[in-house]
């Protein structure tokens, strides 16, 4: 992958989404799904939590320079909802399923205490969340008591490709958000700086390993990021516990039924006989949920597609310097990571500038196959998408690299 140049799809400095002198920072991966009149879409957000689109046929992806519909605003508005309660303030979408016109996209939800992350302190309106959280200002500004769960709401699709909200949900009830876990977090925390369960990957289903066949289920991953109770220390021991039971890490959550953010359940930690039946839904207000059982991972992973040929998951690892691979048969065990490439060989002249890898092959997302959870082969019609950043600070862009996969080896 190394050898292959870098397109840029999107320049948000040239983007149609943004008025002149605005900045668009784009704070996702790129997700995609392929509806019924063959469009492809493509959705990230920014760092407020507003959601975009760019929509073009499969075989105009395929092309050097791509040209696409942008739509703006496409999916979930930041509310800023002060409310502990409603959990209604920042929701960063980062997982969609879609299925016969309409689209669930889940979020990463952010509860900040307070408005907004730059606007004035709101004062915390639930006694025992203002117990659990403190500020901290000066060269720690934005790491403030950061709840996070995962939330989920209900779209269709106009007939132009537009996406539009359906009216009348519950958008309180959230999925995965641990409770009364107390910030702040000790030293083998996520520097992400928040707690609770957020930043899930995409769906991808479940496939018998035997035959390679879907056996009717539906997973996602998501990082569990937990506290310490001692919110007097001024610095928390090295050899903190983990708090109410939840260790840091990777949690598996699998459903029958993506379109219903309730059916999803967690890993209970076995891999010979693993159970599912564990719910975590809205555990700030039930307080009988339970800790997810977590994977180990050797860096974050933000993206997990099925294999056909060999019939293997493969993640996408980001660690600090590098991108690698990972690869199972179940989404529990993980074979070790196998580096792509190093940060800096990607982005050259912006190094360091990358974030975000998502894979996405345009012949994945076919008339069958609506979610683009799937490889098939090394025909080119596979990218390895990721944000980088802009000479002009604020504004970024999406690029992507052409990658291939050889089923007789797992090399990339």
């Amino acid at each position: 992958m190394a050898d292959e140049a870098v397109e840029i799809v999107l320049d948000s400095s040239e983007n149609a989404c943004v008025s002149k002198g605005a900045l668009l920072t784009i704070d996702s991966p790129v997700r995609a799904f392929h509806d019924e009149k063959r469009r492809q879409h493509l959705v990230f957000s920014n760092s407020g939590a507003k959601t975009y689109q760019i929509v073009s046929s499969r075989n105009n992806w395929l092309t050097e320079k791509p040209r696409f519909t942008a739509f703006c605003n496409a999916l979930d508005k930041p509310a800023n909802n002060p409310v502990p309660a409603a959990f209604d303030q920042r929701v960063f979408v980062q997982s969609l399923y879609y299925r016969e016109g309409m689209l669930m996209a889940f979020g990463h939800n952010e509860y900040w205490g307070r408005v907004s992350r730059f606007g004035p302190r709101d004062k915390l309106k639930d006694p025992e969340m203002a117990r659990n959280c403190r500020f901290e200002v000066g060269a720690n500004f934005g790491r403030e008591c950061r709840y996070v769960g995962i939330s989920s709401r209900l779209n269709k699709i106009a007939p132009d490709g537009a996406v539009e909200e359906v009216p009348g949900q519950d958008f309180a009830s959230q999925m995965a958000m641990y409770p009364h876990v107390v910030y702040p977090a000790h030293k083998d925390s996520s520097s992400m700086g928040w707690i609770g369960y957020g930043t899930p990957t995409n769906i991808v289903r479940g496939f018998d390993p035997l035959h390679g066949r879907p056996d009717g289920n539906f997973y996602f991953l998501a990082r569990a990021n937990a506290g310490v109770p001692d919110l007097k220390a001024k610095r928390q021991p090295a050899t903190a516990p983990d708090f109410q039971g939840q260790t840091r890490g990777l949690c598996l959550l699998q459903s029958k039924d993506p379109m219903d953010p309730r059916s999803w359940g967690i890993w209970n930690g076995h891999v010979t006989n693993p159970d599912f039946s564990q719910q975590s839904q809205n555990p700030y207000i039930n307080k009988e949920n339970s800790p997810c059982a977590t994977i180990t991972m050797p860096g974050d992973v933000r993206s997990i597609v099925y294999h056909r040929p060999s019939r293997h998951y493969v993640a996408i690892v980001q660690t600090s310097k590098q991108w690698g691979f990972i690869t199972s048969q179940n989404l529990i065990v993980w074979s070790p990571m196998t580096k792509i490439i190093e940060l800096d060989d990607v982005g050259a002249p912006l190094k360091g500038g990358v974030s975000y890898p998502s894979v996405i092959d345009h012949f994945g997302g076919n008339t069958r196959e609506k979610n683009f959870d799937t490889v098939y082969s090394d025909k080119r019609s596979t990218y390895l998408y990721f944000r980088m950043n802009h000479p002009v600070y604020g504004h970024t862009m999406i690029g992507r690299k052409k990658i291939s996969i050889r089923s007789s080896n797992e090399k990339w």
